[in-house]
């Protein structure tokens, strides 16, 4: 799921939600493979950002992008593409919402 602001003027009403975005990140948790911004070159966000969605189909994830807050309040829009995992290895379980990966 491809996601930005959704038009002029929409930037300015992100902050507003991001509350709320982040709580249905940390509820959806068992939906989402992986999420975060998109960065330009010199590391710098640009406004994008993407969410691996794990979902039963196209649709089922179009449903679930769609009660992100963010999407649902207009802030931002979305774009499902479909996408399949065909090369890669991960072992370990890294909750980022809930800050257990920092060390302290």
């Amino acid at each position: 799921c491809f996601t930005e602001p959704a038009g002029p003027g929409s930037a300015e009403a992100i902050p507003q939600h991001f509350d709320a975005h982040k709580a249905w990140l940390k509820e959806h948790e068992n939906d989402i493979f992986i999420a975060g911004p998109l960065l330009s070159d010199s590391l710098e966000y640009i406004g994008k950002g993407l969410i691996v969605l794990r979902a039963e189909s196209l649709e089922n994830a179009r449903e679930i992008a769609a009660t992100d807050p963010m999407h649902r309040s207009g802030a931002r829009s979305f774009q499902v593409a479909p996408w399949r995992l065909h090369e890669g290895s991960l072992n370990v379980r890294l909750t980022v919402s809930d800050r257990s990966h920092l060390l302290t």
